[in-house]
């Protein structure tokens, strides 16, 4: 993940309504549910899992083709027409500066389209009110507009989810706003006829037992709220879409990222529907077939990346590609100087990839391949390699930080040097210090000192790193070593406490942290009891047993280290805060590629005294030479899907 950028939040939904395509398939004619010579005019009103990204066949043209089946005269009404789009490719930007407001929200990309076997009658007759990102929250203010510039029969609704996963509200919220919709849509139409459907669970996400329970307590009330709200004038009927999609904390084969419907999970999702406007508006003799899981219908085809470059560039090393249509994502496989992939993703939803923090001579290799969810792969291009060229600036000087009662304010001196005549601002990194785990990390971009963050929790601890970046990219961030406590508002006025750093410190950029002594020796003493057993166990003496005897347990003691990285976040300088391959900006750095390093690391340790005590220089010169290019493959993480719909 990458850190938690803070700005400004947006301050409404206030022009959104502006921004809708004007109608251009109204149909004029009046109410006609019952059928005979009129279309059925159907607004499906959704999020992500109905708009879709581009490639889908999405559920909404497996409801039409459900209609076409029986033989139902329909028109799709509503602003939009198409799927998300995949971004651009682009030059790495720096973050908005903290506390700015974004700009103005434009027109939802509707630009993207659909898979490639869809039949032509669906991509005329394809409109649509489904954003990626929308909850009822939103759209309740927005629907009255929406039903009057595009007159409607019947609303499928299908939102929610983002209510609760994003926050807007609570459960018993997220009700409130689909009755309000549900009242502001009458307003326009007050005829209109609503199939509402229910909140699908996703698959389990550590930290969001409260999304379970909330989609549980919504789901729950939703019956309740249907029985007070529906009429015989405008009906409103329960879809059981939970019941439907399956998709649930313990797994979710219906998605391709444990919650956005894949091929078959339109299909299942378009089943829920089709069987409410069976049962209860009549329409139709049977509910949309769901087909089997592997069935042609839903297979999704995916090819090679073509054109597939890699080069120096002043980011460092870029790489680019052919975009392949219908991937939702690129993986990359990434090998530095014949050993892991450093601190760069390894995915990228655009076709474009350049290297993190990379250091001049750096040799990378990569491969790519495209990505269509968890479960869909094409296969990697050949390996390419190039030689790293940054032309990025290097940290701030004489970065002080100091705490006040609402958080914290970091002053800087401006770095000198090569590629410091483009500097556009700088980006400070903090995470709450917790040496029993990993943390998230947030940053705050400020064009200028000081930097002032208000949005800290008191009586905790904080680490901080700073970087700059310049027209090229961000430069390597420099890691303020001594954490910097949180500043109770119980405590005496002039209290506080500070932390001082010169990231032009011989060597700083490549340095290993050490930790305080106490907090050291308390956690090497709970590290040797669990090796003891292990050791009881008979599995760490078969482990490395001869190569530990001839290095006298130094072993044993880069297994130590290497752990403590792994779990602390330990690691060189320039990676500002070990931060990890597989998540960006996540504080963790993997434990088996550390491992053999640490060993060769701590004899030069022994060697290198006059870097002074807990500090290892681990410049590229100084790491033994790699057996083979061992190149490490991440995945693609919710980084899409994460929690949005």
């Amino acid at each position: 993940m990458p850190p938690i950028q803070k700005v400004a939040e947006f301050s409404d939904v206030q022009g959104l309504v502006a921004d809708m395509v004007p109608p251009t398939n109204t149909s004029g004619v009046e109410k006609s549910l019952a059928g005979g010579d009129s279309a059925l005019r159907v607004m499906i009103v959704g999020d992500s899992m109905t708009q879709g990204q581009e490639g889908d066949w999405t559920w909404r043209y497996r409801m039409w083709q459900w209609f076409q089946e029986h033989k139902i005269a329909v028109r799709f009404v509503g602003p939009y027409k198409g799927t998300i789009a995949p971004p651009r490719p682009a030059a790495p930007a720096p973050p908005p500066l903290y506390g700015s407001s974004p700009p103005p929200p434009g027109p939802p990309d509707d630009s993207g389209g659909y898979a490639k076997d869809v039949d032509a009658g669906f991509l005329s007759n394809c409109n649509h009110f489904s954003v990626w990102g929308r909850a009822a929250a939103t759209d309740k203010g927005l629907i009255q507009e929406v039903v009057e510039q595009y007159p409607t029969d019947l609303m499928l609704l299908m939102l929610g989810f983002n209510d609760l996963g994003w926050w807007y509200s609570d459960a018993r919220g997220a009700i409130e706003s689909i009755e309000t919709l549900i009242t502001n849509a009458r307003a326009a139409n007050p005829n209109l006829k609503f199939a509402v459907a229910n909140v699908p669970h996703r698959s389990f996400m550590v930290g969001r037992e409260d999304l379970v329970e909330s989609t549980n307590l919504f789901n729950s009330l939703l019956p309740g709220l249907i029985a007070k709200v529906t009429s015989e004038q405008s009906p409103v009927f329960l879809v059981e879409l939970e019941r439907h999609y399956k998709c649930h904390p313990e797994g979710c084969p219906a998605a391709y990222d444990g919650l956005h419907p894949n091929g078959w999970g339109d299909f299942q999702i378009a089943h829920a529907f089709s069987d409410t406007l069976m049962k209860d508006f009549k329409l139709g003799s049977a509910p949309l077939k769901v087909p089997a899981r592997d069935h042609k219908s839903v297979v999704r085809d995916l090819p090679t990346p073509s054109n597939f470059k890699v080069f120096s560039s002043p980011q460092g090393v870029t790489s680019t590609w052919d975009a392949v249509y219908g991937a939702y994502s690129y993986e990359l496989r990434v090998s530095i100087n014949g050993g892991g992939p450093g601190f760069s993703g390894s995915a990228t939803q655009a076709n474009r990839w350049d290297a993190r923090w990379p250091l001049e001579g750096w040799t990378y290799s990569l491969s790519v391949r495209a990505s269509a969810g968890e479960t869909i792969k094409s296969e990697y291009t050949e390996t390419l390699s190039a030689v790293a060229k940054p032309e990025l600036a290097p940290a701030p000087r004489n970065i002080h930080a100091e705490t006040t009662e609402a958080g914290l304010i970091i002053t800087w001196d401006p770095p000198t040097g090569p590629y410091t005549d483009s500097i556009i601002e700088y980006n400070i990194l903090y995470w709450e210090h917790d040496p029993k785990g990993p943390a998230w990390i947030s940053s705050a971009a400020f064009a200028n000192p000081p930097g002032v963050i208000s949005d800290l929790d008191a009586d905790k601890k904080y680490r901080i790193a700073m970087l700059t970046w310049n027209a090229n990219g961000e430069g390597l961030p420099f890691h303020v070593e001594e954490p910097v406590a949180g500043k109770s508002k119980a405590a005496g006025a002039g209290e506080s406490k500070a932390a001082v750093a010169d990231s032009n410190a011989a060597g700083a950029a490549q340095q290993v942290i050490s930790e305080e002594k106490e907090e050291e020796k308390e956690e090497e003493k709970e590290e040797e009891k669990e090796e003891e057993k292990e050791e009881g166990q008979g599995e760490e003496k078969e482990r490395d047993a001869g190569q530990v005897r001839g290095q006298g347990g130094l072993g044993k003691q880069a297994d130590r280290q290497a752990q403590r990285m792994s779990l602390r976040g330990r690691a060189p300088l320039f990676m500002a805060v070990g931060i990890g391959i597989a998540s960006g900006y996540y504080i963790w750095t993997p434990y088996f590629e550390e491992k053999e390093k640490l060993k060769f690391r701590l004899q030069l340790e022994k060697e290198d005294a006059d870097l002074g005590p807990g500090l290892v220089d681990v410049s590229p010169a100084k790491l033994p030479a790699a057996d083979g290019a061992a190149a490490a493959t991440v995945n693609a993480s919710a980084q899409s899907g994460g929690n949005a719909a």
